[in-house]
């Protein structure tokens, strides 16, 4: 039996999340409807055209058990599971740097 090598880090074409080894093995396979807790892979679809829009990794733990969060980066390797996350972060940082050298001087 072989093994498939899985990615390090995630990485995301075309809306599909290939995942590490670490995040494959902490995703809840099972979880239907909205009283699971924990890491979950969830599919978008457009529900007019049935066509399939992207996957989302969701986590419901603890306060944000009854809606969940989306996680933007693995939190193991640190790859990307949205896509353009790690430029829209990177943007984020850069203005917020730039507000801060304004307030300083």
């Amino acid at each position: 039996m072989t093994e498939t090598k899985k990615p390090w880090p995630c990485k995301v074409t075309k809306g599909v999340i290939e995942q590490c080894w670490a995040l494959d093995e902490v995703l809840e396979l099972g979880g239907v409807g909205t009283r699971y807790q924990g890491a979950k892979m969830n599919t978008m679809m457009n529900m007019k055209t049935m066509e399939f829009s992207r996957d989302l990794v969701t986590l419901k733990s603890g306060k944000h058990s009854k809606k969940g969060l989306v996680m933007n980066l693995c939190p193991f390797c640190g790859g990307e599971l949205v896509e353009g996350a790690h430029a829209e972060l990177t943007k984020r940082r850069t203005s917020e740097d730039t507000s801060q050298l304004g307030k300083s001087q």
